[in-house]
Protein backbone atom coordinates (compact mmCIF):
# COMPACT_ATOMS: atom_id res chain seq x y z
CA UNK A 1 0.00 0.00 0.00
CA UNK A 2 1.40 3.40 -0.97
CA UNK A 3 0.35 6.94 -0.24
CA UNK A 4 0.34 6.77 3.54
CA UNK A 5 -2.49 6.43 5.98
CA UNK A 6 -5.95 7.65 4.98
CA UNK A 7 -8.77 7.85 7.51
CA UNK A 8 -12.42 8.49 6.74
CA UNK A 9 -14.58 10.15 9.37
CA UNK A 10 -18.25 11.04 9.05
CA UNK A 11 -18.78 14.75 8.32
CA UNK A 12 -21.01 15.02 11.39
CA UNK A 13 -18.18 13.84 13.64
CA UNK A 14 -15.68 16.27 12.08
CA UNK A 15 -18.12 19.17 12.56
CA UNK A 16 -18.74 18.16 16.19
CA UNK A 17 -15.01 18.00 16.92
CA UNK A 18 -14.47 21.40 15.26
CA UNK A 19 -17.32 22.96 17.26
CA UNK A 20 -16.01 21.58 20.56
CA UNK A 21 -12.48 22.74 19.75
CA UNK A 22 -13.70 26.26 18.93
CA UNK A 23 -15.72 26.32 22.17
CA UNK A 24 -12.68 25.20 24.17
CA UNK A 25 -10.48 27.89 22.62
CA UNK A 26 -13.04 30.62 23.30
CA UNK A 27 -13.48 29.51 26.92
CA UNK A 28 -9.74 29.47 27.53
CA UNK A 29 -9.21 32.86 25.90
CA UNK A 30 -6.85 31.37 23.32
CA UNK A 31 -8.98 32.17 20.31
CA UNK A 32 -7.46 34.64 17.89
CA UNK A 33 -6.76 37.56 20.21
CA UNK A 34 -3.98 39.55 18.61
CA UNK A 35 -2.78 40.75 22.04
CA UNK A 36 -0.24 38.86 24.15
CA UNK A 37 1.21 39.54 27.58
CA UNK A 38 4.96 39.42 28.23
CA UNK A 39 5.08 35.66 28.88
CA UNK A 40 2.92 34.85 25.86
CA UNK A 41 4.90 37.19 23.59
CA UNK A 42 8.22 35.66 24.65
CA UNK A 43 6.83 32.19 24.01
CA UNK A 44 5.43 33.34 20.64
CA UNK A 45 8.88 34.57 19.58
CA UNK A 46 10.57 31.57 21.24
CA UNK A 47 12.94 33.82 23.18
CA UNK A 48 13.58 34.14 26.91
CA UNK A 49 11.36 36.59 28.76
CA UNK A 50 14.42 38.61 29.78
CA UNK A 51 15.41 39.04 26.12
CA UNK A 52 11.93 40.40 25.33
CA UNK A 53 12.16 42.77 28.28
CA UNK A 54 15.54 44.01 27.01
CA UNK A 55 14.15 44.53 23.50
CA UNK A 56 11.22 46.41 24.99
CA UNK A 57 13.44 48.63 27.15
CA UNK A 58 15.62 49.40 24.11
CA UNK A 59 12.45 50.11 22.09
CA UNK A 60 13.54 47.61 19.46
CA UNK A 61 10.11 46.02 19.50
CA UNK A 62 6.68 47.67 19.52
CA UNK A 63 4.58 47.37 22.67
CA UNK A 64 1.64 48.95 24.40
CA UNK A 65 1.87 49.85 28.10
CA UNK A 66 -0.91 48.41 30.25
CA UNK A 67 -0.53 49.68 33.79
CA UNK A 68 2.81 48.41 35.09
CA UNK A 69 3.14 45.83 32.34
CA UNK A 70 3.10 45.66 28.56
CA UNK A 71 1.12 43.90 25.86
CA UNK A 72 2.29 43.04 22.38
CA UNK A 73 0.37 42.67 19.15
CA UNK A 74 1.09 39.53 17.13
CA UNK A 75 1.62 41.65 14.00
CA UNK A 76 4.26 43.72 15.82
CA UNK A 77 6.01 40.55 16.93
CA UNK A 78 5.94 39.21 13.38
CA UNK A 79 7.41 42.50 12.11
CA UNK A 80 10.22 42.27 14.65
CA UNK A 81 10.94 38.64 13.72
CA UNK A 82 11.09 39.52 10.00
CA UNK A 83 13.37 42.49 10.68
CA UNK A 84 15.67 40.42 12.90
CA UNK A 85 15.86 37.66 10.29
CA UNK A 86 16.72 40.17 7.56
CA UNK A 87 19.44 41.70 9.73
CA UNK A 88 20.94 38.25 10.36
CA UNK A 89 20.92 37.55 6.63
CA UNK A 90 22.54 40.93 5.91
CA UNK A 91 25.35 40.15 8.38
CA UNK A 92 25.93 36.59 7.18
CA UNK A 93 28.62 35.89 4.57
CA UNK A 94 27.36 35.44 1.06
CA UNK A 95 26.82 31.88 0.01
CA UNK A 96 27.71 30.58 -3.42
Amino acid sequence: MTGGLHLNFPDELVRAIAAETAKFLREDGLAASPWLNVDEAAAYLRIPKGRLQNLTAARQIKFSPQGKSYIYNREWLDEYARRAAEERLDRSPERC
